[in-house]
């Protein structure tokens, strides 16, 4: 039986720390930013902070607000493990979509983290979708609109990354190894 975890969590809270441990340990994880980032590809948009976010609610617009989650268990079909990550859901809409497939093999884990850390990460780390503090602010605005903070409050489970990412990283290698 395979146990699907959908990790949750506001931008740079740590969910790709989480993520990296994870695969690291040989498990499998599959993040929604990638379903996003290859429609960006698609339309041959570069990835930058305002094409990230309105290919992300373009798709949502044309395909409805679940159509990442229902992307997501397409990649999801043919897996087989103990524990499958999933990073980075971001509505309930979606949640739904993996609570219906997955049922009491589903659960959520939340990344927590203060928002002045949290945009200091995002800064630092220069992906090609975050950008400086003002991108941070309408991304996490974006975010919470479509009802992240609903998806922190329900989860069943919590890490907190509120101090150096060594201690984190072992936060989540013995969350992982408990899991």
């Amino acid at each position: 039986m395979t146990r699907i975890v959908a990790v949750v969590g506001m931008p740079g809270s740590g969910k790709g720390v989480l993520s990296r441990i994870a695969i690291d340990a040989g498990m499998r994880v599959f993040a929604m930013g990638d379903i996003v980032r290859s429609a960006l590809l698609q339309a041959g948009l570069e990835e930058t902070p305002e094409n990230v976010g309105a290919t992300a609610l373009s798709i949502r617009t044309r395909h409805g607000e679940a159509i990442v989650a229902e992307r997501m268990l397409e990649r999801l079909s043919d897996q087989a493990a103990p524990l499958i990550i999933i990073e980075g859901v971001r509505q309930p809409e979606e949640m739904e979509v993996f609570r219906n497939a997955f049922g009491t093999d589903f659960s959520i884990l939340a990344i927590l983290s203060n928002e002045a850390t949290r945009v200091e990460r995002v800064i630092a780390r220069g992906r090609g979708e975050d950008g400086d503090a003002e991108t941070f602010r309408v991304r996490e605005s974006r975010e919470s609109a479509w009802g992240l903070p609903d998806l922190i409050a329900d989860a069943d489970h919590s890490l907190h990354n509120d101090t150096d990412l060594a201690t984190f990283e072992s936060r989540c290698a013995a969350w992982l190894g408990a899991a």
